[in-house]
């Protein structure tokens, strides 16, 4: 009898066969058990820039899918790495998965670790919410921090309508890289702020670490008296820190590697938000004793001039008043200069102009014209008076045009004598005999060396070139300027937004007002292309075809914010409280003045 003799490709294929079944029965177990996610913390509680690991340890799953984002407030929590493995327990197998984040917080607080949700073989896994205490920076302030930032303003105590520059300050360690994702944020009521420009930077040494140091600038202008909270302010960034320095401990392997290796080897680049700490304000009212009866609410310190055009007139013609303020202040507050000795005047309302000297447009020259008419005979110009408030000297101001020499006659101008040339005979021309028939001329000019194409001359190639390169480079400035221009009327169009909402629930008159005014000043700045706070009562209505109410309301609108914001220490009036029906004419007022730019 021949035996059974097994080939090697069946073989083969039996122990396959084998092996694929002892798998199955290690694995049966597994398939069976009923998959668990659970987390942890490496610690529960932290300091505020520090970082903690968040583990997820999943039990019976073999496939896994992870949240790609986990919301959680006040923190961020990003994913680093994972494992996996099959492990023996009491002789039953299983798998074994980790999935580990880090847990990360700016602001001192308590949190709560949300439940992380994992998919395991398509079953949806939930882990329990832990809570995070994040404690407060060292007591340095942060200045040993690799990152923080400061909120400084000029000077602690200031006046209502006072103009305060504000600088926001970002500090990195020269070691760390970083890029800004947008311009920064600063928190805070009662008072206007200027848009940031785009910021510089400077060097400076710290507790013996050098910094990048970022300055964001502003102005911010007090719209009521008291305490005012300045911030905090906020700055994204993303940036490269090298890992591990603010760890309590590291291994021998690892401190070998730093102490050899450059810093940016261990770097990790992260978004985060850097907090400056709220400073504080406190505003002074402007004082009622001397205050002018033309002081409109200016306040900084200023020059001002008045020139008048004719110099010869008579009555009931016009003379051009041009009125130049420059300095430094709240030149959105500055009204036109008002006739000291009005009598034999008539004045019309002026218009105004602008012109910025700085880039937080705190500094410039405001420019009126006004034409004003003489009713009676007069020697002099008008005596124009220009108030202000000066917060150095803590006293108002009064300046006053000189009353230049004015011929103002009675009765009609001589009309103009008749051109004396109209009476002299024209002489006849006298014709001119050619002396004799001219030859025919061919002498054209120095012969050509070339009868070369002139458009494959190279001469002729870049002179076309030229005009070509101009108009790229002016329709690429027209589409950044266009870019910019689109971003500044989206950048209004939120504001106004925000602030409609808030007039429908404000209830004290002098916030109130002060938003009815902004929203004025942004509407015509959209029409007029002028920086919105720059724009006075007397811009807003010139030169536009508004009913006489809507023009009279927003004078009116103007001169009660005025009257509100300073009104004295003796009768606090910005407390008074919103009456509806004042609301609703103001909101009424807000509409139509809206509606009237489509025929501008």
């Amino acid at each position: 009898m021949t035996p059974n003799v097994l080939n090697p490709k069946s073989t083969g294929t039996f122990r396959r066969w084998w092996i694929a079944a002892i798998t199955l029965f290690l694995l049966i177990p597994a398939l069976h058990a009923e998959a668990v996610a659970t987390a942890t913390l490496s610690s529960s509680t932290m300091a505020a820039g520090d970082s903690v690991q968040l583990v997820v340890s999943v039990e019976g799953a073999l496939k896994l899918r992870r949240p790609t984002q986990i919301d959680a407030p006040g923190l961020e929590i990003n994913f680093r790495t994972s494992s996996q493995q099959m492990q023996s327990t009491n002789g039953q197998s299983s798998f074994h998965s980790e999935l580990i984040f880090t847990v990360e917080a700016q602001t001192p607080g308590s949190y709560i670790v949300p439940s992380i949700e994992i998919t395991g073989d398509g079953k949806v896994l939930k882990t329990e919410p832990i809570a995070l205490t994040v404690t407060p920076a060292p007591a340095s302030g942060g200045q040993d921090q690799m990152l923080y930032a400061e909120v400084t303003v000029a000077k602690t105590k200031a006046y209502l309508g006072e103009t305060i520059p504000v600088e926001l300050k970002l500090y990195i360690d020269s070691r760390v890289r970083s890029q800004l994702e947008q311009m920064p944020t600063l928190e805070g009521d009662g008072f206007t702020k200027q848009k940031m420009p785009e910021p510089r930077q400077e060097q400076a040494r710290r507790n013996g670490k050098d910094y990048v140091v970022v300055v964001f600038r502003t102005a911010i202008t007090p719209s009521r008296a008291g305490k005012l909270i300045v911030g905090p302010g906020e700055v994204p960034i993303v940036a490269q820190v090298p890992q591990g320095r603010q760890n309590r401990s590291r291994s021998g392997w690892e401190e070998l590697l730093r102490e050899t290796l450059s810093d940016d080897i261990f770097a990790q680049s992260k978004r985060m938000v850097i907090k400056a700490p709220a400073v504080e304000l406190d505003v002074k009212p402007l004082p009622a004793a001397g205050r002018p009866k033309d002081f409109s609410g200016a306040v900084g310190s200023f020059k001002f001039s008045a020139t008048g055009t004719p110099r010869k007139v008579k009555v009931g013609d016009p003379i051009t008043m041009k009125l130049t303020i420059s300095g430094r202040g709240n030149f959105d507050r500055i009204m036109a200069p008002t006739i000291e000795k009005a009598d034999g005047w008539h004045a019309y309302p002026p218009t105004s102009d602008f012109k910025i000297d700085n880039e937080l447009e705190t500094s410039g020259t405001k420019t009126f014209e006004m034409a004003i008419i003489p009713e009676t005979k007069k020697s002099a110009m008008p005596v124009l008076r220009f108030s202000y408030f000066d917060p150095q000297d803590e006293k108002y101001v009064t300046l006053s045009s000189e009353a230049s020499p004015l011929d103002v006659e009675e009765g009609t101008i001589a009309p103009p004598a008749p051109s004396t040339a109209a009476a002299i005979p024209e002489t006849p021309r006298a014709v001119v005999q050619p002396a004799d028939i001219l030859g025919l001329n061919y002498d054209f000019g120095t012969p050509r060396s070339s009868f070369e194409p002139l458009y494959n001359r190279r001469g002729f190639l870049i002179a076309q070139a030229l005009p070509a390169t101009a108009l790229l480079i002016f329709l690429a400035s027209r589409l950044r300027r266009r870019d910019q221009s689109a971003a500044r009327l989206s950048e209004l169009r939120r504001e106004k937004l925000l602030l409609l909402a808030k007039l429908k629930k404000e209830r004290s008159r002098a916030d109130f007002f002060e938003d009815a005014v902004r929203i004025i000043q942004m509407d015509a700045s959209r029409v007029m292309g002028r920086p919105a706070h720059t724009i006075d009562a007397a811009a807003a209505t010139i030169g536009r075809d508004l009913p006489a109410d809507v023009a009279d309301g927003i004078q009116e609108i103007f001169s009660t914010r005025a009257e509100l914001l300073y009104a004295g220490v003796g009768h606090d009036i910005s407390r008074e409280t919103l009456q509806e029906t004042e609301r609703e004419k103001v909101v009424s007022i807000l509409s139509q003045f809206e509606k009237s730019h489509g025929n501008s």
